[in-house]
């Protein structure tokens, strides 16, 4: 099939064909079985694969559009005799593409994986740090007391002593941010560098840990951390525009632990460049949960790095199992457990059998939309002071698969304009009292970030003017509506954009048709944002469809550190 006749289906774009045709150009072969390789391998870090597997490549080919791809043996076979095009590893010579085990990268994707496996290798060879073994008992004694419930964050806590590299996964609620403090108080005086992927999660993460020393430790050991959380490219010194960092190999950050959060967010080059960044003799420690979204951008780093069984790697994981936020016998957490496991059995039986979830098995009309829009943020009109408005806004959250369409945060964002003009609630104006608020940009003069969430309240101390009030450490605070920077208002969401965000009662709205976003880790994610309920509105047939489709990701990460 040709470049072109693809380009016309959707499966490439007009860059991916010329990308393609310039090679050809460039290594003297107009050989279409290796110009459809290099418009497949430019079109992969795009949708978000490290490359292409000859093997794998047939999953383009669907009943609506089926595809005539080579016989992959002799597809590769053709790919690696273009030697002024393609290389082996092994080949200390460069070129645009690279053959390996199968697969096909571009040289510059290629060479983050390389460098990336290369910094795990070198963290788990590297020698262990040197530990008072009597000091290190009596000390995890005091901070984990007997009790089953912690016996998993004990252990993240003396593996992260005892090792290099430290993996603490688990889902929401499981006490990752817990291990973190009582790791740093172990860690007592060492140089500590917190980091987020965004600016909202790094802020996230600095009052979770104040709350959490607040909860945990004594007072001097709590006073001791007072280490903000920035984001990764704050603390590489990445800079738009430059992909290169000011602190890598030759000038590593100063740190002698390095705490990384929300590290599914993370992507192969970003992680790449930490690893390379982070000083031999430190500790670096991966929180995350690899079953929920994988990052925006090209990889599934966290997961790749969970999916190694054996062997060292596996020795510096600890998975948390014990949920705080929810009991596990509650529907949310048995329904979380389910699609978690892709049981679509025990998905469907905890939907129609638990108080605490609600399912919608048709999409929702206009009139029933707006009633449920009106319902969720009446609370926050009618809160009489910011902190009681931000309350309210934690409370009730609509979070949709798609940005687009009727069923799709502009379509929601319309119909709540609509209906709480209606109501008598909002008055048709771009700023008005009650309107819920998302910072798209940074701004760290103000201390906002993009993702930050607040609502436009009267200043009581200021004659009733209005601000945009923000929580910060529990309490709130304003923002001059002149001052705060690009931003949207937010009845709804995506659920990639509500990662590492929790209410009290989510309403999850599906499209009302397939897609491609419709996947396990998107159910997952968007039922573990809730504290006290879900309501899922989605057909049958795509809620389970949702649950047997697992994002897969190309990418050679695990067969390099197997």
């Amino acid at each position: 099939m040709s470049l072109r006749a693809l380009q016309e289906l959707g499966l490439l774009d007009g860059l991916d064909v010329r990308f393609a045709r310039a090679l050809g150009r460039l290594g003297g072969t107009d050989d279409d079985r290796v110009l459809l390789a290099a418009a497949l391998a430019n079109r992969a870090p795009r949708v978000g694969h490290v490359g292409i597997e000859f093997r794998a490549a047939h999953t383009l080919s669907t009943e609506e559009h089926p595809l005539e791809l080579p016989d992959p043996d002799d597809w590769e076979a053709a790919v690696v005799a273009c030697t002024t095009l393609v290389r082996r590893p092994d080949e200390a010579r460069r070129t645009p593409l690279v053959v390996a085990d199968g697969a096909l990268y571009l040289d510059r994707y290629w060479d983050y994986q390389r460098r990336l496996a290369d910094a795990v290798r070198a963290r788990l060879d590297a020698p262990p740090p040197t530990v008072d073994e009597a000091w290190l008992q009596d000390a995890l004694d005091t901070l984990f007391p007997a009790d089953p419930r912690t016996e998993l964050q004990r252990r993240a806590a003396e593996v992260a002593v005892r090792r290099r590299l430290t993996l603490v996964v688990g889902g929401p609620g499981t006490g990752k941010t817990a291990v973190v403090v009582k790791l740093l108080a172990l860690l007592a005086g060492s140089r500590t560098v917190l980091v987020a992927p965004t600016g909202k999660a790094a802020a996230r993460l600095s009052e979770s840990l104040r709350e959490n020393a607040a909860r945990w430790l004594t007072e001097d050991q709590a006073e001791a951390l007072t280490t903000d959380a920035a984001t990764l490219h704050r603390a590489l010194g990445l800079r738009p525009g430059d992909p290169r960092p000011r602190h890598g190999p030759d000038d590593p950050l100063a740190a002698d632990v390095v705490v990384v959060d929300e590290a599914s967010m993370v992507d192969l080059p970003l992680m790449t460049k930490l690893f390379e960044a982070v000083p031999p003799h430190a500790r670096l420690i991966l929180l995350g949960d690899p079953d929920q979204l994988v990052s925006v951008e090209l990889g599934s780093v966290l997961g790749d790095l969970c999916q190694v069984d054996a062997g060292p790697l596996a020795r510096t994981r600890v998975r948390l199992e014990h949920t705080w936020r929810y009991a596990p016998d509650s529907g949310i957490g048995v329904l979380a457990e389910a699609i978690r496991r892709g049981d679509v059995d025990a998905a469907v039986s905890a939907l129609t059998s638990h108080d605490d979830l609600t399912w919608i098995r048709e999409p929702p009309t206009a009139d029933a939309l707006q009633a449920t829009l009106v319902d969720g943020y009446r609370p926050v009109f009618d809160a009489t002071d910011p902190k009681g408005a931000l309350q309210a806004l934690k409370r009730f959250r609509v979070l949709c698969a798609h940005r687009h369409g009727r069923l799709g945060v502009a379509g929601v964002q319309l119909a709540a304009r609509q209906a709480l003009e209606d109501a008598g609630l909002a008055p048709p104006k771009a700023l008005h009292r009650g309107l819920p608020v998302m910072v798209t940009r940074n701004d760290a003069r103000l201390g906002v970030y993009n993702g930050d969430v607040g609502v436009v309240h009267p200043d009581p101390s200021a004659g009733g003017a209005l601000r945009l009030w923000l929580e910060q450490e529990g309490e709130p605070r304003s923002v001059s509506l002149a001052l705060v920077p690009e931003h949207d208002a937010v009845y709804a969401t995506t659920v990639h954009k509500s990662q590492g965000s929790e209410y009290d009662h989510v309403y999850v709205l599906l499209p009302d048709r397939p897609s491609p976003l419709l996947t396990r880790e998107l159910l997952y994610t968007a039922v573990t944002r809730a504290r006290r309920h879900v309501t899922l509105v989605g057909r049958p047939e795509l809620v389970e469809s949702a649950i047997r489709t697992v994002t897969q990701r190309m990418s050679g990460l695990p067969g390099m550190l197997s």
